[in-house]
């Protein structure tokens, strides 16, 4: 599970804990904040793979000051995925990082769901459908997002605002 803002924090913490209640024998593998990363130290077996607070940015002298952080987690990522079997993957918003690494998860045959997905608040006809042949499922908060997600494609449900 992947999640680099706050706010992807707070909701990816909150949909790994219903995986886990669901399926309390699930490992979790998390690159996330506090929130994501304690429900992965209240998980026997689960793992953090790093430390994504204060990794958002917002325009581009900010995107730049974190450039080297991100560009360090997503190596650290990719060496884990060289060792380790990776069942699935749970992308949250954080579209900066989660476009980047999408493709290598689909190319090394790992299913992924992406939570959230980056741009799903934009109307545009083409906001986010560039991640549409990566992943396998996406669960959006806005029903326009799904429908322009599906239209392209992509196995999409509307799951509402938080």
């Amino acid at each position: 599970m992947t999640a680099g803002d706050v706010s992807g924090d707070v909701h990816t913490a909150a949909l790994a804990r219903v995986f886990l209640q669901r399926h309390p024998d699930y490992t979790l593998r998390v690159l996330g904040g506090a929130r994501l990363q304690a429900v992965a130290a209240e998980t026997p077996g689960s793992d953090v793979l790093g430390d994504t607070t204060n990794c958002s940015a917002i325009g581009i002298l900010s995107a730049i000051k974190v450039f080297f952080r991100c560009r360090k987690l997503q190596m650290q990522l990719y060496r884990f995925l060289d060792r380790n079997r990776v069942d699935a993957a749970v992308l949250c918003d954080w579209g900066a990082f989660n476009g980047r690494i999408v493709s290598e998860l689909h190319a090394r045959g790992i299913p992924v769901l992406y939570y959230f997905p980056p741009r799903s608040w934009q109307r545009s006809e083409s906001a986010g459908l560039g991640i549409v042949p990566y992943v396998n499922r996406v669960a959006t908060p806005f029903e326009w997002s799904a429908q322009q997600l599906r239209a392209a494609g992509c196995s999409a449900e509307w799951v509402g605002h938080p």
